[in-house]
């Protein structure tokens, strides 16, 4: 089993390593919660051990993105502290379990084993096929009661192949699930003389053959080994099959089929061989040989390929085929006929049905699951098709509304926020009119460039119509997402768009901003408002992005947001415009003395929410205002925030009634971050 450590303590992180790499697991260590992020993007793990005090990302939120993406991998919280507080907040994060670094290793180790038995596949601590066991908790394998003297890979190949035995693992998969990603890399020849060593220990106790060829496909513990057998051998001519020994149904066994097939025929044996021969390729199989039953059943099933035989008493199959066809919601399931009728007139009436395919019977084994995976790789790949914008390569609005609808769950599950975005390029019919679709099309394609490499993997894109995109952010408010799209709209804005040799256009985007559950709970309320406050944003002219709180602001309301006062710069000019396009309500004042002027005495002009005050402004400096200020009450009423080049006056502005301070000039992205906290935004 494949296990990830996340741990920036290095002497806990090497002990914890070897004691799980003597007991016979893969082990992928990460010093920080970035990198364990893209080990786990780069390999699939049984179990993820996290410490929650982390660089870069940590354990907590690590959990929240691991979960928000779908991954269902067990997660163990490790952290020195072992407060109720801290626990709660590491399960409700939807981790599985919580020690603190303080627990004895035995006692680790043992709630390793326990997690790693929760999954679906590892009911018990002895895993048995046939003649065969696995000992989980003394990593000892043994056959017909002897034991086998293993090497750790050997045991990992023999576990992986116990955990899954209805499974033909690839070479690939084996690499991936045996191999960490600091091992020496391994290659096919490496996996060969794996496979053939391990045949020479089963060889000692007359099991050479246990690990089965699939040729072309990979390796798998061989049916005629395990001691179940069908009791019904299928003998009839009627079933001509080149595959390997018939395999038996393991008892209590629960995997996870990679799709489901439902079969429909009057003949039993027909079914039972059919259910036989396809589970143990990962396909969940449901019969069934009364056509009564047969549209509650797909009701019930919603299969990803259907069976059919052509005659069946009181149904016919073409028939039944023309009326799945006819019917919308079934016409693009995959429709394969099984037929002892090989005359040309009924293959022309099976396929003027709209059959995808038959099957002539004998049946021929290798044929039937050959033609069955290849219309089941046919429909994904139309389906993935049909779910992406052909112009962007991203989700359209059918399949990404599933992937939010998916998030907004996760949200509610663990009272999370979740934030959705509309947004629409700027001007795009305008641009398409003066300068053509080539020029629309090649903004629209870095846009949805510019978004998948900005926001994070876990986020979902999608283009719905038009020049209208739709992104959902899992875990982030309604604020970091109006900051995390001005950054996005920032970048945009630096590209030029070469119109032709002398001329090129730059181009911007509105957007709508909203969160749950406060804006809406559920998909259609929450796109809703944020189509209507992107409306909000056009009437603007566009290049700004508006939460769903925004508000138009009264001319005669002298309420402002933010009041800005800077001496005329570069520096001032570019925080009005971040001000601007975030959609805050803000004035700028150039002077002490028009500042005073405006904002103190009995009927000041303007009030704000926060005033930004500049140390040396002309004519009146910023610390006299603070006094001006401090005077008639405006600290009270306004949050002050000082702007200094210099800390030695920070304590002198804070007396004088300053709730905090920024210096300045600083990154555009980190003044807005540090304003946005103060506001409680």
């Amino acid at each position: 089993m494949r296990i990830l450590l996340v741990d920036d303590d290095e002497i806990f992180s090497n002990l914890l390593s070897c004691n799980l790499t003597e007991q016979r697991y893969t082990v992928d260590a990460a010093t920080d919660g970035q990198e364990g992020w893209d080990f786990v993007e780069s390999a699939s793990y049984d179990l993820i051990i996290l410490d929650v005090m982390l660089p870069k990302l940590d354990g907590i939120s690590f959990c929240r993105r691991l979960r928000a993406k779908g991954l269902q991998v067990p997660v163990l919280l490790l952290t020195a502290r072992g407060t109720s507080e801290d626990k709660i907040a590491g399960l409700d994060a939807g981790a599985d379990d919580y020690v603190t670094k303080l627990v004895p290793l035995p006692e680790l180790e043992a709630r390793i084993r326990a997690l790693l038995r929760r999954k679906p596949t590892t009911l018990s601590p002895v895993l048995e096929w046939g003649n065969l066991q696995l000992n989980l908790s003394q990593c000892e394998v043994t056959y017909s009661g002897v034991v086998l003297n293993l090497t750790a890979k050997e045991y990992a190949l023999i576990e992986l192949f116990m955990q899954n035995p209805q499974k033909i693992h690839s070479q690939s998969n084996i690499l991936s699930q045996l191999w960490s990603l600091s091992d020496e890399p391994a290659s096919g020849d490496t996996i060969r003389a794996l496979i053939k060593r391990s045949r020479q220990k089963f060889k000692t106790v007359n099991a050479a053959d246990i690990i089965e060829t699939v040729y072309g496909l990979g390796y798998r513990l061989n049916p005629a080994f395990q001691k179940t057998q069908l009791s019904n051998k299928i003998s009839q001519p009627l079933l001509v099959s080149a595959a390997s020994p018939h395999r038996s149904k393991p008892k209590n066994e629960v995997t996870t089929p990679d799709a489901t097939i439902m079969v429909l025929d009057d003949d039993q044996l027909i079914l039972r061989f059919l259910q036989t021969l396809l589970q143990p390729w990962g396909l969940q199989v449901i019969t069934l040989n009364n056509p009564q039953q047969f549209w509650s059943q797909l009701e019930a099933t919603t299969p990803d390929l259907l069976i059919l035989d052509v005659q069946m008493p009181d149904v016919d199959g073409i028939e039944l085929c023309k009326n799945l066809r006819n019917d919308s919601r079934w016409a693009p399931l995959p429709i394969v006929f099984l037929t002892g009728q090989r005359d040309t007139e009924t293959i022309q009436n099976i396929f003027a049905a709209g059959a995808d395919d038959y099957i002539s019977k004998p049946i021929v084994a290798p044929e039937l699951i050959t033609r069955i995976f290849n219309r089941l790789e046919r429909t994904r790949l139309l389906r993935e098709y049909a779910e992406k914008d052909s112009l962007t390569n991203l989700p359209n609005r059918h399949r990404s509304s599933q992937d939010f609808d998916r998030l907004i769950y996760l949200a509610c599950q663990y009272q999370q926020p979740f934030c959705l975005a509309v947004l629409t390029l700027d001007n795009l019919a305008q641009i398409n009119r003066n300068y053509g679709h080539r020029i629309g099309d090649q903004m629209l394609r870095k846009l949805a460039q510019i978004l998948r490499q900005e926001l994070r993997n876990e986020d979902i894109i999608s283009r719905w119509d038009g020049a209208e995109f739709v992104m959902g952010m899992y875990g982030i408010t309604r604020a970091e997402g109006v900051e995390w799209l001005a950054q996005v709209l920032e970048v945009l804005r630096n590209i030029d768009f070469t119109i032709n040799d002398t001329e090129s256009k730059n181009v911007t985007f509105s957007a709508g901003v909203t969160q749950y559950p406060e804006d809406g709970k559920d998909l259609q309320t929450l796109y809703q408002t944020a189509g209507e406050i992107l409306e909000k944003a056009k009437d603007l002219e566009g290049n700004c992005i508006l939460p769903a709180t925004w508000k138009s602001r009264r001319s005669q309301f002298p309420l402002m947001d933010v009041i800005l006062l800077y001496q005329d710069s570069q520096f001032a000019t570019s925080i009005m415009a971040a001000l601007s396009r975030r959609g805050y309500h803000a004035h700028w004042l150039k002077d002490g003395k028009t500042a005073l002027d405006i904002l103190t005495g009995n009927k000041p002009s303007l009030h704000a929410k926060a005033i930004l005050v500049e140390e040396n402004l002309p004519l009146l400096n910023g610390m006299e205002i603070l006094k001006h200020f401090k005077r008639e009450k405006i600290t009270q009423r306004s949050k002050v925030i000082w702007l200094s080049e210099q800390l030695m006056e920070v304590e002198k502005a804070k007396n004088l009634g300053c709730v905090d301070y920024i210096d300045v000039p600083c990154n555009i992205s980190a003044f807005m971050l540090r304003l946005r906290q103060v506001l409680g935004g």
